[in-house]
């Protein structure tokens, strides 16, 4: 649980809580995805790939009084569900992708942050942002966070960029930061 990002995600659920429809991919616990149906969301979609955080989504949006305008969903992998949709049609005023770190087996690597045989991959990011993007309405918003080294950022400004051009969509950066304050 990253507290660093929380002003972030109020903000951005304030912003963008009233656009209709709203879509949480990798909701983790749903926070993001039920202050925007508590912002005025007509329909939240909780997409979450871990069946124990999908329960607490599940929870959450119970506890706070918005389980008639969140729908919880379970997924062995979100970035097929993403491709589901995108082929379907369905699309959302606005998406959140808080895309998780993936680790994967690296002989050459010693050792280092994350043990001796692992390192941290990007495959697939750019697929997501892709699929985001598809599934985001048109003067919709599409939100991404990374969870990445300071040194480097352009890899997230690279991929998000990579993956609105596949889906032939522009955009603005509304929000950007790199740095680590004192609630993370």
């Amino acid at each position: 649980w990253n507290y660093g990002l929380e002003s972030i995600r109020q903000y951005m659920a304030e912003l963008l809580g009233s656009t209709g429809t709203v879509l949480d991919a990798w909701a983790h616990a749903g926070q993001w995805g039920i202050r925007c149906a508590k912002a005025g969301a007509t329909e939240v979609v909780l997409l979450e790939d871990s069946l124990a955080l999908a329960k607490v989504c599940r929870d959450n949006a119970a506890a706070n009084d918005t389980e008639g305008q969140c729908t919880v969903l379970h997924r062995g992998d979100v970035l097929e569900e993403l491709r589901s949709m995108a082929m379907g049609g369905i699309r959302f005023g606005s998406v959140s992708l808080n895309i998780r770190v993936r680790f994967e087996r690296y002989f050459k690597h010693r050792r280092g942050q994350f043990g001796r045989w692992f390192k941290p991959s990007l495959k697939g990011y750019e697929t997501a942002v892709y699929l985001g993007a598809v599934v985001t309405g048109r003067g919709g918003y599409l939100m991404v966070s990374f969870l990445l080294p300071i040194t480097a950022e352009y890899w997230a400004l690279s991929l998000v960029e990579g993956g609105l051009k596949r889906a032939s969509r522009t955009g603005s950066i509304v929000h950007h930061t790199t740095s680590i304050n004192e609630n993370s």
